[in-house]
């Protein structure tokens, strides 16, 4: 390789006389370092529930209620009352009776068959049947509304300036790097943690850096936050911005039901969708000169 300067431009070129560096070409140079660190905070989106359908069940064990049933029922029953019983026994007894061979009264011991009717106390089996008020606890009706919880829609933009470079500068181009930390996830009730790919090590930032996203159960994103560096006359911004449209969460779902006739109204559980970041960016203004 060989060197020159000439005119105050400077020429390498390889051994095969090719130029691969000429300083009469514009040439890039730092003529500002920014560093600075900010912290956002994503708010909530917003929760509200939805009915995903209505049950109802005729017995419900946790529904009892005390009800009573005219039964007929039948039983044996020993059965004991005072009757009047009649028959031919023989009565007996000591009375005077006229003796025709002495010709007088003799009192003397006497029995004759006679019709004799008396009160008797008499126990029988009998089958005795009745209808009858027959009550119990039994399981009771029961209805219920299955509910899911649904995400509003929300649009949210943050901008911060992170620094001005030397006033007619002119700067042609930006080199950010960012050291992202996040200290609160946001999250989905039915698919869990927001996915975040950032790494916790230093990385090129340029242009518009994806931090979270949220996905549907098919794998559909629904869910965006993004960090934007860019220059704005002589300020260096930092813009975030949150982008979501309504997210059903279809496999998110609470059961509530109650005893009676009456559909509970859609409750269930809330997603916590805000999440806390910390960026440390450092970002280099450049120009090309001729």
């Amino acid at each position: 390789m060989s060197f020159s300067a000439s005119s105050n431009n400077i020429t390498v070129t390889d051994s095969s006389g090719a130029v691969v560096f000429n300083t009469d070409t514009p040439m890039p140079h730092i003529t500002n370092v920014i560093t600075a660190t900010q912290a956002h905070t994503f708010p909530e989106s917003g929760d509200s529930s939805h009915v995903v359908s209505y049950f109802s069940q005729s017995a419900d064990a946790t529904c009892q209620v005390y009800e009573c049933t005219l039964t007929h029922v039948c039983n044996w029953v020993n059965v004991c009352n005072w009757v009047n019983v009649c028959g031919y026994q023989d009565v007996c007894g000591y009375e005077y009776v006229y003796d025709w061979g002495s010709g007088q009264y003799v009192y003397t011991y006497v029995c004759s068959n006679q019709y004799v009717c008396a009160d008797t106390y008499v126990c029988a089996d009998e089958y005795v049947c009745n209808w009858v008020n027959v009550c119990d606890w039994i399981n009771g009706p029961s209805v219920g509304t299955i509910s899911g919880n649904t995400v509003t829609a929300k649009e949210h933009t943050s901008t911060y300036t992170l620094g001005t470079v030397t006033a007619g500068t002119s700067p042609d181009f930006l080199l950010a790097l960012m050291t992202a930390t996040r200290s609160t996830a946001g999250s989905q009730h039915d698919m869990g943690t927001f996915t975040s790919a950032i790494p916790t090590n230093k990385i090129a930032a340029n242009g518009s850096t994806v931090l979270e996203s949220a996905f549907e159960p098919g794998g559909s994103s629904w869910l965006s936050r993004v960090v934007s560096i860019y220059l704005d006359g002589d300020s260096v911004k930092a813009e975030f911005k949150h982008s979501n449209r309504q997210y059903i969460g279809w496999s998110s779902v609470n059961t509530v039901s109650v005893c009676g006739g009456t559909y509970p109204t859609a409750s269930a559980a809330v997603s916590n969708t805000s999440s806390i970041w910390s960026i440390d960016f450092e970002v280099y203004v450049g120009k090309f000169t001729l």
